[in-house]
């Protein structure tokens, strides 16, 4: 995320739940950042690679709200 920004930490959910929190964002038309932590797909080792990888628990997704919309905004995450 850009360091200049003043949003503040929403939570890091999984893909799918991120996908449908930022479709309700947008329904809402709360402005949001999103940024993609692919850390464990990048540091998986050749031997998890070859057998299965991370099973879909590998890239996780951290969401960045505007301070005055954090309360709604937790309102519409503990819904999804």
């Amino acid at each position: 995320m850009n360091d200049q920004s003043d949003y503040v930490f929403l939570g890091n959910f999984d893909l799918k739940n991120a996908k449908s929190i930022c479709d309700s964002l947008d329904q809402k038309r709360i402005e949001f950042e999103i940024e993609i932590d692919d850390q464990p797909i990048r540091n998986m080792s050749p031997f998890q690679a070859a057998y299965g990888g991370t099973f879909g628990s590998g890239a996780t997704a951290n969401i960045y709200v505007e301070p005055d919309s954090l309360e709604q905004c937790e309102i519409i995450v503990r819904a999804n």
